[in-house]
């Protein structure tokens, strides 16, 4: 092969392209062999010089007789000189076989992304999502959807949705709701096992369901618009309480009572009969003995049924001290009362059976009683038991003169005639102190019944004053109406 070129420089590249086309095609140039004429101007004599050539990218060192070190697929070049290696990016070394960690030497990396990290790999690097994101169209990274997570979010949440609050996007592990449990919230959880759960609902039981549960109100009671339970008020409505006739329905918290009224006695809601206060006091000359059941409007705070109880024992005995205040002090009782005996108290609300003792030297002692018991039932008087100060909501009266019931509809005469019968001509009367007596009825003076039909007359904008007097009067002969310095029309 004859290589025809112009100068040195274009021998080198000839030289170059030709070593290299010999290389690629698995041919060597034999150097020992291989002769060059190189031209020159024809002024030039002809010259013979040896033919230098270029080693290949895998050899270096003189006639390229010694094979570069260098890893081929990390390498950009092996120098021809002296064979070190040129290193492809991402890798290092002296024969180009050490990996460069580039997570390492560049930690910021994959910061121009978040929730990005890098991964090292041979000879390069990526930037991946960190666990719990994804790669978008635009290469950033979003956070899994609530249905998978890992890596890519590749796995799919096991977490029951309807009874899971959030699916870990890393980890997968399940945030129950409240009322749930259990790896994948399928379990239900029963809050009433914690025996405070209603406490913040007072007259409340807790009541389990699936997935939730409720505070119910008691029975007794019913909730309001604030989510509590209100005591539901059974004596406000016939059809919430089963109290026979003659009893009374007291309401309590949560319940209700049913009390036999003042003058009868059982059980409230099966039947009241008509009782006869038991006789404990036996009056001595000179006292009037009136026995009174009375019903004030205190409820106590504790049972009352034994007699021998401490409580019952108070309660008695300032009951007792209260009513003896009360006759003594009473407007209508003070001049002749002498002292009460209670026989004993009961409850629904505070029944009150005792006798007061008057002077017998009055003849009006039953009705000085009666007049006194009208007060407290009918808002003219109170007393105070404890700390509680109230009225009465009824009583029946037992009298020498008969028997009375005493309620807010009764008057002081109604009493009084059921205890007393005025002779003829006579009927009740009240004197200053409230106490009703016999009077005589008072005569009826007749008088006259008048048939005068009065006369009328319009006035409007265009009425004068004089037409509206001569419609309602008629001026003697010779007279016609006038009008003084007051505006006042008259006959002149």
């Amino acid at each position: 092969m004859v290589l025809m070129v112009e100068n040195e420089k274009r021998l080198t590249e000839n030289v170059f392209i030709l070593n290299n086309w010999c290389i690629t095609n698995g041919l060597n140039v034999n150097i020992n062999k291989s002769k060059i004429m190189h031209c020159r101007n024809p002024s030039v004599p002809r010259t013979e010089c040896n033919f230098t050539i270029v080693c290949g990218s895998n050899t270096f060192g003189k006639d390229c007789a010694q094979t570069c070190s260098c890893v081929v697929t990390n390498t950009d070049s092996c120098n021809n000189v002296d064979g070190s290696c040129t290193c492809k990016t991402g890798w290092k070394g002296t024969t180009c076989s050490v990996d460069v960690d580039e997570c390492t030497v560049t930690p910021y990396i994959c910061n121009t992304t978040s929730y990005s990290e890098c991964n090292n790999l041979n000879g390069t690097h990526e930037c991946n999502c960190v666990t719990g994101y994804q790669k978008i169209a635009d290469g950033s990274c979003q956070e899994c959807g609530s249905a998978n997570y890992g890596d890519s979010c590749s796995q799919a949440c096991t977490c029951i949705v309807a009874n899971t609050m959030d699916c870990n996007n890393v980890n997968g592990s399940c945030t129950c709701k409240n009322e749930w449990k259990g790896a994948n919230c399928d379990m239900d959880i029963n809050e009433c096992d914690d025996a405070t759960t209603c406490d913040g609902i007072p007259y409340s039981t807790c009541q389990n369901s699936v997935g939730s549960y409720d505070c119910v109100c008691n029975a007794g009671y019913q909730k309001n618009s604030s989510n509590l339970c209100d005591n539901i008020n059974e004596c406000g409505s016939i059809s919430l309480n089963n109290c026979t006739e003659n009893a009374s329905c007291f309401d309590t918290d949560g319940s209700f009572d049913c009390v036999c009224d003042s003058g009868y006695t059982g059980q409230g809601d099966v039947n009241c009969t008509v009782s006869v206060p038991t006789t404990t006091y036996t009056p001595v000359s000179g006292e009037l003995k009136v026995e009174v059941i009375l019903t004030i409007n205190v409820t106590p705070h504790d049972e009352i049924n034994n007699e021998n109880s401490a409580y019952y024992q108070e309660l008695f005995n300032a009951t007792f001290i209260v009513l003896t205040n009360y006759y003594s002090n009473s407007a209508a009782t003070k001049d002749n009362f002498i002292k009460i005996v209670v026989y004993r108290i009961s409850k629904g609300s505070l029944v009150v059976n005792h006798a007061v003792i008057m002077n017998s030297t009055s003849t009006t002692g039953q009705n000085q009683i009666a007049a006194a018991t009208h007060n407290l039932v009918n808002g003219g008087a109170t007393v105070t038991i404890g700390f509680v100060t109230a009225g009465a909501t009824n009583a029946v009266i037992y009298a020498p003169g008969g028997n009375a019931t005493v309620t807010t509809s009764t008057t002081i005469c109604g009493i009084f005639n059921s205890l007393n019968t005025c002779p003829t001509g006579q009927d009740c009367s009240i004197d200053g102190n409230g106490v009703p007596y016999c009077a005589p009825i008072e005569s009826t003076v007749s008088v006259p019944t008048t048939t005068y039909t009065p006369v009328s007359a319009t006035v409007t904008t265009s009425t004068t004053i004089c037409d509206a007097f001569n419609t309602l009067h008629t001026c003697p002969t010779g007279q016609e109406c006038s009008i003084d310095g007051n505006g006042v029309p008259y006959c002149a």
